[in-house]
């Protein structure tokens, strides 16, 4: 297995997850990565301390996004299995071994990529997000991990904070855009790219962590945002996507935005960017339709 850790600064945070990963069971006949895409001297620091063969520093240059240094990571993996996770979370004790028992019974089909549960420190564990059609397309942690339930069960989307997989199905599918920027907007882009080519989105509830930080190396942007929203939806959903989306988006995001035009400016910019792009013509199955993505969401955005 390789364990793909992007970072932004913060060395602080990684020395505590790299910590945290061994009281979880980390084995090293698995690899750690380290994806620097804002190259830190510190953070190279942090790795070299380690002085081991299975963790690999990667500076990355300046990626500009939380998500795309995932797919940097698994350019360089070597594990059949994938697991992204963010530079400032603990996996709860045991964890590769539950990774390690699932796997070996088939738990996981071909084509499935992952979530866990996730605590932010207080009584709850959240599971999926409750996901709109219009204004919310972040997503919204409002959907707890259910009680008495041990199996993987389906899910509309989930945070990006931990996402396990077949290394051959990222290959196949291609991972994160490079185009994305910042971070938010493209939650939902990579669980949508996996039920459209017939895989699926899961949520096992034996795999559980903690963020345990507020705060992440980039602050919102709205503009981003928007473009990660587009581009991604552009690219899963087709032209379809601004014809149906647009309008609410900009409803409700315009009076938020500072000035009147920079919603559609910015939709107009991220479909732009995936108009021809390698990625729109290299997913082989038809895009879906807003009425495939509603109904996915309606069926899937219940609390199990």
């Amino acid at each position: 297995m390789s364990v793909i850790i992007p970072v932004r600064g913060k060395p602080n945070e990684l020395w505590f997850t790299l910590q945290g990963l061994a009281h979880a069971g980390f084995g090293e006949a698995s690899e750690i990565i380290v994806v620097d895409n804002e190259p830190d001297a510190d953070v190279e620091e942090v790795c070299r301390y380690y002085d081991r063969p299975w963790l690999r520093y990667i500076p990355a240059g300046e990626v500009a996004s939380v998500n795309y240094p995932r797919t940097v990571g698994a350019e360089q993996a070597t594990g059949d299995w994938l697991l992204t996770i963010d530079s400032h979370v603990l996996l709860q004790p045991g964890t590769f071994d539950d990774l390690s028992r699932r796997i070996a019974a088939g738990s996981y089909p071909e084509g499935a990529l992952v979530h866990f549960g996730i605590s932010f420190g207080g009584p709850n564990i959240y599971g999926g997000y409750r996901l709109t059609l219009d204004e919310n397309f972040w997503g919204a942690w409002e959907l707890l991990l259910p009680e008495g339930c041990a199996d993987p069960y389906p899910v509309a989307a989930s945070g990006n904070w931990a996402l396990l997989t077949r290394r051959a199905d990222w290959q196949r599918l291609g991972g994160f855009n490079p185009g994305f920027r910042g971070y938010g907007g493209d939650e939902i882009y990579i669980q949508l790219k996996y039920w459209r080519q017939g895989g699926q989105v899961l949520l096992d509830p034996a795999l559980r962590g903690c963020h345990w930080s507020g705060k992440r190396g980039y602050s919102f942007d709205l503009d981003a945002f928007l473009r990660n929203v587009a581009l991604g939806g552009r690219i899963v959903v087709g032209d379809e996507f601004l014809e149906r989306f647009a309008e609410p988006l900009e409803r409700f995001y315009s009076p938020r935005a500072g000035h009147p035009d920079l919603v559609g400016e910015a939709l107009r910019a991220g479909a732009a960017m995936a108009e021809g792009h390698q990625e729109t013509r290299q997913l082989d199955a038809a895009p879906l339709t807003f009425d495939d993505v509603r109904s996915l969401w309606q069926r899937l955005n219940v609390q199990m």
